[in-house]
């Protein structure tokens, strides 16, 4: 009779243990904020650097495959009750190139590829990266007046805050995951500002070892 009834409590202690693990299971879930239809502005970038390979140079010939890395920060959303602390969120991505030469760097490009942005926010979200995928036509590149200088100006998509470069991007971007503004991110868009001079980036172009990295001053980003 004692063993019986032993092995019912052992039951029952292991039901009540499932029970509750089900429903901590089933509250974190719920706690998740769902950020796929929302939108989210970053009025700055950071530490962004191009790096493309081979390097660019004046004659070019080559394919090239451009690295893109940074952070962001100043970002705001729609997203209920979601924050996110400035300089913990970070992109990474690759763009891929017919030619590597440096007369790419300017007009609309019929370049392709992926960016991929990991969110670090506040509170649990559904989805913690937004990737965003560039078509041809999708980038454009030009020169501005920034700090004294004639500088290297990049936009990708049509929405804002691009708008900078003129002719600027002649194809949407599309983004996935979290923050496509309900619409796959059509009306996205970014734009950023180079470092060097255009004197440096186009010396450089005509040098032995071409441009290596482009690094980013400043920027904007918005998935919407």
């Amino acid at each position: 009779m004692a063993g019986r009834n032993t092995r019912r409590f052992v039951r029952g202690t292991m039901a009540v243990a499932v029970g509750a693990l089900t429903l901590l299971v089933a509250s974190h879930a719920s706690a998740q904020v769902d950020n796929s239809n929302s939108t989210v502005s970053c009025d700055t970038i950071t530490k962004a650097v191009f790096k493309p390979k081979p390097a660019l140079t004046v004659a070019g010939g080559f394919p090239a495959v451009i690295g893109v890395s940074g952070v962001l920060s100043g970002c705001t959303t729609n997203a209920p009750g979601v924050t996110i602390p400035d300089f913990k969120s970070k992109f990474k991505g690759v763009i891929n190139s017919a030619d590597n030469g440096c007369a790419g760097l300017a007009g609309p490009s019929a370049s392709t590829g992926t960016i991929t942005i990991s969110w670090k926010t506040d509170v649990p979200v559904l989805f913690k990266t937004s990737v965003i995928t560039i078509s041809s036509g999708g980038t454009a590149g030009g020169f501005l007046p920034a700090a004294g200088a004639s500088r290297g100006a990049f936009d990708l998509g049509q929405g804002p805050p691009a708008g900078a470069v003129v002719p600027g991007p002649t194809t949407a971007l599309s983004v996935s995951g979290g923050f496509t503004g309900g619409n796959n991110g059509a009306t996205s868009g970014a734009t950023v500002i180079t470092s060097e001079s255009i004197g440096v980036i186009l010396a450089e172009c005509g040098g032995l070892k071409g441009v290596k990295a482009i690094t980013l001053g400043a920027g904007a980003l918005s998935l919407q």
